[in-house]
């Protein structure tokens, strides 16, 4: 793998999804630095939300090459979903390496960038194909490289250059001898205090952003609202919900008058909520990297996470209160400490924002980014 090869001036990113959610909003804050740095970018697969950062779409041949081969080897997922996709990969390899062939204008970029683990086949096939294209692929937290099929993604990984969003993971595969970059994710909000603009907005004690996601805690989160039977609490929840969901909602919402609810779907500014709220719910499901603990700690305030040892990247002893995970008992007796203690809240909020607001700035982003082109690994 060379990495100090000839300058890279025009670029491929296989984007895995829009501008949806903490992926979609780092693939796009990456997107916007490679190309302020004068770097042409062309993008592949779903472009929706980027095309106001300057980029120039794929071809059709391209397109139709990736994001076909699916590599499902990372945490939350079964392993008879795991045998599927391993399956379907290896009937595809022929397909994806004779439409890649025929793809005439993939010469024409220095390097190739695939933004999620799920693309690895592509790119280690990618990097087997054309052996002198630079290819990078950024790696998401929940990757495994142990279990039954772990040997692939440590093979596959020490082939082409990997970048993580998190350290936590980076060190992960470094201690099995794979080179691994870091490049956090970006965290631009520009807070306003919760002042007059705000005076006759409404405001909330809690705020949950992860939608029906099963891996975000939804069915917890629920439960634990259920319980909340004396409890005077109000909560936003933002989110793609179903009927059914929001129908569940509204039945726990009937059957506790002193329960308040608010469901206010997806939004475009997720800050705009979090500033009238006092605490974030984290009841996630599996460890993962959760960009609104990050988007919290700017807007000066605290969360309540799911037990997990592994988030170590957004969570300490003093910046927010973890719960025994899938406990809904739990998750609601920690809910009301920090509602109904507003010394131990503003301090574990104060020691969020002091801990986290810095390190996940966007000025380091870019930090990061140009220290990244300079080395020549993106």
């Amino acid at each position: 793998m060379n990495v100090q090869g000839k300058p890279n001036n025009t670029s491929l990113v296989v984007a895995h999804v829009g501008v949806r959610g903490g992926a979609g909003l780092y693939n796009k804050f990456l997107l916007k630095e490679l190309i302020s740095n004068g770097r042409k970018v062309v993008v592949a697969g779903d472009l929706s939300g980027y095309r106001d950062t300057g980029v120039t779409p794929a071809s059709n041949d391209l397109n139709k090459v990736y994001n076909t081969i699916i590599f499902a080897q990372y945490s939350g997922v079964n392993f008879l979903r795991r045998l599927f996709f391993l399956f379907l990969a290896f009937l595809l390899i022929p397909y994806f390496i004779y439409r890649i062939n025929r793809a005439d204008n993939i010469r024409e970029f220095d390097n190739i960038i695939f933004t999620s683990s799920i693309q690895m086949f592509e790119a280690y096939l990618t990097a087997r194909v054309f052996p002198k294209k630079d290819v990078t692929i950024i790696v998401q937290e929940n990757l495994e490289l142990h279990g039954l099929f772990g040997f692939l993604p440590r093979a596959f990984l020490k082939s082409i250059r990997v970048l993580s969003i998190t350290e936590s993971w980076a060190s992960y595969a470094s201690n099995l001898k794979i080179h691994v970059k870091v490049l956090p994710n970006p965290i631009d909000i520009k807070i306003e205090s919760c002042d007059l603009k705000y005076i006759n907005e409404d405001k909330w004690d809690l705020i949950y952003v992860g939608g029906e996601n099963k891996i975000k805690g939804f069915d917890t989160l629920l439960r634990a609202l259920s319980l909340a039977n004396e409890a005077k609490v109000s909560i936003v929840m933002l989110g793609r919900y179903s009927e059914k969901a929001i129908r569940s909602i509204e039945q726990i919402a009937k059957d506790n008058d002193k329960l308040t609810i608010s469901v206010k779907g997806e939004v475009k500014n997720v800050s705009h909520y979090l500033i009238r709220s006092k605490v974030l719910i984290l009841p996630i499901m599996s460890p993962h990297f959760c960009r609104p603990a990050i988007e919290a700690s700017v807007c000066k305030m605290t969360f309540i996470v799911s037990d997990f040892p592994e988030l170590e990247d957004f969570v300490t002893e003093t910046n927010c209160i973890k719960f025994k995970r899938n406990d809904p008992s739990s998750l609601l007796n920690n809910i009301l400490i920090l509602l109904n203690d507003d010394e131990l809240r503003k301090r574990l909020s104060a020691n969020n924002h002091r801990q986290f607001s810095e390190k996940y700035s966007l000025a380091r982003f870019r930090d990061n980014i140009e220290a990244l082109m300079h080395e020549r690994f993106i």
